[in-house]
């Protein structure tokens, strides 16, 4: 496997290791909605469409009834972003958005319509979606046994079609999973395998090194489809609140990949489609 040194200066990995106070307000409203979906009403509002084809993830077309503290929950999630608007929010709306990560049609908020003097840009009514759907995707992770994470080979997530955000190179074996950012699932992906391409080469697959920093996260790199996955070393599962403390300090690596001509996907790996109702 080629490796190149990522260069990443040991300051910049020091102020980071302390948190960004831009980011607090992020981690948050992260573990807002992380003890929003310990509630039990979010546990049971899904019904999972058995008939999904075999290579769909488990959300794909489920039928899904939001509970009835929902709404007061998207409000309070409006309020911490600092939305004036609150009676423009259309929770079922947001709730889809988030869910099928379908940003292209923000119209479907009155938030983001101009010429409102309470228009929300759209980054943020996207990231609103995006912490709506955050309680219900926790729960139905809780669906995927041990197996099914196991035997999934695909790069996408099995729980809701993301691409995963980062890799948890796990235990004293160094068992290669793959973290979903948005559903907080993982599952497993052999070595050499990179998520996005399905490349298996190993030629074609290598990694960025920041010295002093081998042992403990490095960055893979796919020069087939150009994509790149930071990957960490763990002895177990992060929590979800963990994971994404760890995506945010590490954020120099994702700097170092871009800066040589690496990125994410824009799009998810599958296109989920659900039916919301109230």
């Amino acid at each position: 496997m080629p490796r190149t040194t990522a260069g990443i200066r040991t300051e910049d990995r020091l102020s980071t290791a302390a948190l960004d106070p831009a980011w607090r307000k992020w981690i948050d409203l992260v573990e807002l909605a992380v003890e929003e979906s310990r509630q039990p009403a979010w546990s049971d509002c899904v019904r999972f469409n058995e008939r999904r084809p075999p290579e769909a993830p488990l959300l794909h077309g489920a039928t899904i009834r939001l509970p009835a503290r929902a709404g007061e929950y998207v409000v309070r999630l409006a309020d911490r972003l600092g939305i004036v608007a609150l009676e423009a929010i259309n929770p079922v709306a947001i709730m889809h958005m988030g869910i099928e990560r379908d940003n292209s049609e923000l119209e479907i908020s009155d938030l983001s319509r101009p010429p409102s003097p309470f228009a929300v840009p759209p980054d943020t009514v996207a990231l609103l979606g995006q912490l709506c759907a955050l309680p219900l995707l926790l729960n139905a992770t809780q669906q995927i046994t041990p197996e099914a994470s196991r035997s999934w080979q695909r790069g996408y997530c099995l729980v809701c079609g993301a691409w995963p955000n980062m890799v948890e190179m796990r235990g004293i074996q160094r068992e290669r999973r793959m973290r979903c950012g948005c559903c907080g699932s993982d599952w497993l992906l052999p070595v050499l395998h990179c998520a996005f391409c399905d490349e298996i080469d190993h030629q074609k697959l290598g990694s960025l090194l920041s010295e002093g920093d081998e042992q403990q996260v490095r960055v893979e790199t796919c020069s087939t489809c150009r994509g790149y996955l930071k990957a960490l070393f763990t002895l177990t599962t992060l929590p979800f609140t963990t994971l994404a403390l760890k995506d945010l300090s590490t954020v120099t690596f994702d700097l170092a990949a871009q800066e040589r001509g690496y990125a994410r996907p824009a799009r998810p790996g599958w296109q989920l489609r659900v039916e919301i109702a109230q």
